[in-house]
């Protein structure tokens, strides 16, 4: 995980084909502020931006 563009509201995160095969299912769960989002990792080895939108505080 890059958190370098949080303040931008966004959380960077990449799995590698060797801790996650392509074929397993793999999702990334946003939680903060009793709210939550789920985002399904399509792509291994490769940075996806999640947004952080459920505001200010702790993730």
């Amino acid at each position: 995980m890059d958190i370098g563009s949080v303040s931008r509201g966004v959380a960077l995160v990449k799995v590698s084909s060797g801790s996650v095969p392509l074929e397993t299912n793999c999702k990334v769960i946003a939680a903060a502020n009793g709210g939550s989002y789920q985002y399904e990792i399509l792509y291994r080895g490769k940075f996806l931006g999640i947004p952080l939108q459920l505001g200010e505080g702790n993730y």
